[in-house]
C-alpha cells in the first residue's frame, strides 16, 4: 500500500506501468530515470506538508449518548424515517450496519451498535472539518480517552480490515514537521483512513486528516455536555486580521451546550471567545431599528459594540484603523454583519446576500459618497448603500440584500421584531457587547435547496416531493441565540432558544 492508495490525485510510483515495456527499455529507462531525478532536485529540499487545523470540531463528552438520541429525540426520529437519512447512509451505512463474525472480524452484529456499546459510551468523541482545498473528505473523527482493553478491541477490528500496510504521513506541527503511519482499511466497500494513538484513534476518508488528528496532543474531556470550537480567522476569514490586531478578538470561539435528558438533545449553554487585554470591545444597546433592519428569515447574524468609527470616508476610517488601541474616547455603537444565504439565477450564478449594519444618524449624500470611495476604491466589486432604515447605514454589495432589508425597515417583510419573544429579549432591553443568531435549520435547508437549484432546476420551479419533505424537515432543527459582554478577557454569551 502506498499513498496513491488512499490519495486518487497522487500519480502512481515510478515504473509501475513498467510491465508494459519492452524488456530491452528497462534498464535504460530505470537508469533514465534517476539521472533526471538526481538533476532535477538535487540540492532541494522536500516540499513542506500543508499545515492543517479544523475551521471548527464538535465534541461531545459522551458519545455514548448517540443512543438516546436516535431513540427519544423527536427529530431524530422523523429524520431516520426521512428519504434524507436514507441518502446520507448510502455511504455510511455500509460501514455502520457491517455484521461483524466475531473472532475473524473483531466485532459481532452491526458494528455501529457494537462501537457504541464496547468502546464510545463514557468516551469523548470529535468531529472535525477542515476548510482545506483537494481533500478526499474534510471530515475526520476522533475518540479520546480509551482504555486498555477499548484499545485492543479497535486495534483487532482496525487489523482485520486493514487494506495495505502503513503509510508514513508527514504532517505540519508548529515549525516542525512529524511523521504519522496512517492505516489504510476497508469495511463495507468503503475505505477509511486510521491513525491508532497511545489513548485515541482518529478516523477519516482522507489520509492527511487522519494523520493531522493523530499528531494532536490529547486533550481533556470538555465540561459540557457538548462544545463547538471556531476557528475565528478561518470562519472570519476576510475579518480576521482587523478583529485581531485592531479589535483584540482572535482566538477559538468555544460555544457550550447542555444535554437535556427528557427530550434527549442539546441545548445551548453558552459562547465564550478570548481577548487581548487591550480589546476595545465595549457595551451597547441594540436600537430597535436594527433588530427592524433584520428579515425574519436571517440565516446568520452577529453584532460587536465597538468605539464609533464616525464617518465612514477612506481618511477617517484610515485614522480610526491606525490609532493606539484604547485611545479612541467615542461611545459604543453596535456594528451588525448580516447573512441572508446565497441566491442563483437562471444561468446558475450565484451571489451571497451579506450585509452590514451600522448606526448612523442623519446621514447625507456626502456621508454615503465617502462610503462608495471606501469600498469601492478598488474597483473589485460595487457596494451599495441604503439608509430606508431610519437611524441606519445599510452596506452591502448585493442590492437583493439590500432590497429585503429595506422591506423589513418599511414593514413590507417580517423582521427580526416578530422573532420568538425569547429571542428578541436576549437582544434588547439592556447593553450587550456582542450578540449573535444562527437559525440551524434554515441555513441547511438553504444549502439544499442552493444545491437542488445548481443542479438546473429554475429558481420558481416547486422541488419535488423527496426534496420538499428535506427541506420541511431540516427547517424544523432549532434556532439559537447568544448575547453578553466582555468579562476581563474573555467575551461571554449566554445561550438562549425559542
Amino acid at each position: 500500500m502506498t499513498a496513491a492508495d488512499l490519495h486518487p490525485t497522487v500519480p502512481p510510483p515510478a515504473g509501475a506501468d513498467r510491465a508494459r515495456r519492452p524488456r530491452a527499455l528497462r534498464p535504460a529507462g530505470a537508469a533514465l530515470a534517476a539521472l533526471l531525478a538526481a538533476a532535477t532536485f538535487a540540492g532541494e529540499p522536500a516540499a513542506p506538508p500543508r499545515a492543517m487545523a479544523p475551521e471548527f470540531e464538535v465534541t461531545v463528552a459522551d458519545a455514548g449518548q448517540a443512543r438516546a438520541i436516535f431513540k427519544k429525540n423527536a427529530w431524530f426520529k422523523e429524520f431516520a424515517a426521512s428519504n434524507l437519512y436514507r441518502g446520507t447512509m448510502v455511504r455510511l451505512g455500509p460501514a455502520l450496519f457491517a455484521v461483524g463474525r466475531g473472532d475473524k472480524d473483531g466485532w459481532k452484529g452491526r458494528l455501529g451498535d457494537f462501537l457504541l456499546d464496547r468502546v464510545l459510551a463514557g468516551r469523548p468523541m470529535r468531529i472535525s472539518y477542515f476548510s482545506v482545498p483537494s481533500l478526499v473528505s474534510p471530515f475526520g473523527v476522533t475518540v479520546a480517552g480509551l482504555s486498555s482493553a477499548e484499545r485492543s478491541v479497535l486495534h483487532a477490528i482496525v487489523g482485520s480490515r486493514r487494506s495495505g500496510d502503513d503509510v508514513p504521513t508527514a504532517v505540519a506541527a508548529g515549525d516542525s514537521t512529524v511523521t504519522v503511519n496512517v492505516t489504510p482499511v476497508s469495511v463495507g466497500m468503503q475505505r477509511f483512513a486510521v491513525v491508532e494513538t497511545a489513548s485515541s484513534i482518529a478516523i477519516s476518508r482522507d489520509p492527511d486528516v487522519a494523520a493531522a488528528l493523530g499528531a494532536r496532543a490529547a486533550e481533556a474531556k470538555p465540561a459540557s455536555a457538548a462544545v463547538l470550537d471556531v476557528d475565528v480567522a478561518q470562519f472570519f476569514s476576510s475579518w480576521s486580521v482587523l478583529l485581531e490586531k485592531r479589535f483584540g478578538v482572535g482566538g477559538t470561539l468555544r460555544v457550550s451546550f447542555d444535554y437535556e435528558s427528557g427530550g434527549a438533545r442539546y441545548v445551548p449553554a453558552k459562547a465564550e471567545l478570548p481577548l487581548r487585554p487591550d480589546h476595545l470591545i465595549s457595551s451597547a444597546e441594540l436600537p430597535p431599528a436594527v433588530l427592524g433592519a433584520i428579515p425574519a428569515d436571517a440565516l446568520f447574524f452577529a453584532t460587536v459594540s465597538i468605539p464609533d468609527p464616525g464617518p465612514l470616508s477612506p481618511d477617517s476610517v484610515a485614522e480610526y484603523l491606525s490609532a493606539e488601541p484604547g485611545a479612541s474616547r467615542a461611545p459604543a455603537v453596535p456594528v451588525t454583519l448580516l447573512y441572508l444565504g446565497v441566491q442563483a439565477d437562471e444561468k446558475r450564478n450565484t451571489e451571497p446576500l451579506s450585509a452590514i449594519l451600522v448606526p448612523a444618524a442623519g446621514v447625507d449624500d456626502d456621508a454615503e459618497q465617502g462610503v462608495q470611495e471606501l469600498f469601492n476604491r478598488r474597483g473589485r466589486y460595487e457596494v451599495g448603500t441604503s439608509t430606508a432604515c431610519k437611524g441606519l447605514l445599510a452596506i452591502s454589495p448585493s442590492q437583493d440584500a439590500l432590497a429585503r432589508i429595506n422591506e423589513a425597515c418599511a414593514g413590507r417583510r417580517p423582521s427580526f421584531r416578530q422573532a420568538p419573544p425569547k429571542l428578541v429579549g436576549a437582544f434588547s432591553g439592556r447593553p450587550v457587547g456582542a450578540a449573535a443568531f444562527l437559525n440551524v435549520g434554515s441555513y441547511l435547508s438553504s444549502a439544499l435547496r442552493l444545491g437542488w437549484q445548481l443542479k438546473g432546476a429554475a429558481p420558481e420551479k416547486a422541488p419535488p416531493p423527496e426534496i420538499a419533505d428535506a427541506l420541511a424537515l431540516l427547517d424544523r432543527l432549532p434556532m439559537m441565540g447568544f448575547s453578553g459582554a466582555a468579562a476581563g478577557e474573555t467575551l461571554v454569551m449566554r445561550g438562549v432558544e425559542p
